[in-house]
């Protein structure tokens, strides 16, 4: 899992809240919430009698550290000491101070310190954990550009909980694209429409565009595990198509095409890429099929993306301004992903900032096929 040689984009509860760099030495910086302080953790056993000691210390001063969970409860630099207060009560409990202004060792058994620095640890691929400031975050690798937690330990007990995390890490520009792809990667394929209906309306835009230009080098933007979805069947593909390019950045699809090409389906070329960061992909293709994914764009990428494919070489766009996904009606994400990361967007492909020139609209046979109107653009 390769981690270094860039910033990471850092989004908490659907919220972009700044970047992360790892370390060669552990270190993780970008991550806390109390960025340019330093401090120390305080430990004691689970029934030690002064465990409300327990947990972080900032320092706020040279002579105040505040606990981070309760600030009415200090470290009081007095002399070459350091002193615990509660509510402005001086407790007795005592530790010494060593060179680096840290305390050593302290007047009550059982308790003990060491230094604050927010550190991740590798674990079997593809995961790893980020120790923060009062808890330990696990991270699950959806690709080689997206970490997304998986969940959330509290070091210490504490009267105020914190509240509930949804952290997604996501390399530099490599970001918002990916979200659907990681969705994916943990939960596979659900639609909120009938599956069958959604298919078949799919195939006949793909058709009614070839009737119109013609077989066409196709690159199926996101295209998802290509054997589940509605373009698996090879005589369909071959009589509307001369090359199709299965583009996914998430690694689950990725693998799974790469399986399915070599099953017989040699006419499929899968590819991993996040074609928001890099156009490469669509070299070569005239006509790009996109089914959600662009829906799971902002305006910005939306815009920024369809710029890259018409230099990229590519002529035509077959897609539908409105997602087959409910934002209101979510499955198992629903609990665990809120805010502008998960969130699907409708837009008009011929409207005002895009001014795509439409060449065919295919219309729905019944209202279970599509909840948008696929149509045939021109980039």
């Amino acid at each position: 899992m390769e981690l270094f040689g860039s910033n990471w984009i850092l989004s908490v509860n659907g919220k972009h809240v700044g970047e992360v760099t790892f370390h060669e030495g552990g270190d993780v910086t970008g991550m806390s919430e109390f960025p340019g302080h330093t401090g120390f953790l305080l430990h004691g056993p689970e029934e030690h009698s002064h465990r409300f000691f327990r947990g972080l210390y900032v320092w706020t001063d040279e002579r105040h550290a505040v606990h981070v969970r309760d600030a009415g409860r200090e470290a009081v630099r007095e002399g070459d000491q350091l002193m615990l207060w509660i509510n402005g009560l001086r407790t007795g409990v005592t530790a010494s101070i060593d060179e680096q202004g840290l305390p050593g060792h302290w007047s009550e058994g059982g308790l003990c310190t060491e230094a604050w620095c927010n550190r991740f640890e590798l674990c079997e691929a593809p995961f790893l954990k980020l120790r923060l400031d009062d808890s330990t975050v696990g991270f699950h690798a959806v690709s080689r550009d997206v970490l997304l937690s998986v969940g959330e330990e509290e070091w210490y007990p504490c009267e105020a909980p914190r509240p509930c995390r949804q952290v997604v890490l996501m390399r530099e520009a490599r970001h918002r694209s990916v979200h659907l792809a990681a969705k994916y990667d943990l939960w596979g394929f659900r639609d909120k429409l009938g599956y069958e209906a959604a298919a078949r309306y799919a195939r006949k835009a793909v058709g009614g565009a070839a009737e119109r230009l013609g077989r066409m080098r196709v690159l199926d933007f996101g295209s998802g595990s290509m054997e589940a979805g509605p373009f698996s069947d090879s005589a369909f593909r071959r009589s509307v198509s001369r090359l199709w390019k299965a583009v996914d950045v998430s690694s689950r699809h990725y693998s799974a095409n790469c399986l399915f090409r070599a099953q017989d389906n040699e006419d499929v070329f899968p590819s991993q890429a996040d074609l928001v960061a890099s156009q490469e992909g669509a070299v070569d293709c005239d006509l790009v099929v996109a089914k959600d994914s662009l829906n799971n764009l902002v305006w910005s990428d939306l815009c920024s993306l369809l710029r890259g494919l018409r230099s990229a070489g590519v002529v035509y766009l077959l897609t539908n301004g409105s997602p087959g996904f409910d934002n209101d009606k979510r499955m198992a994400e629903e609990c665990c992903f809120d805010g502008d990361v998960w969130r699907y967007r409708r837009f008009d492909p011929a409207g005002k900032g895009l001014s795509l020139e439409t060449m065919a609209l295919f219309e729905a046979d019944g209202e279970e096929e599509h909840v948008g109107t696929w149509g045939l653009y021109l980039l």
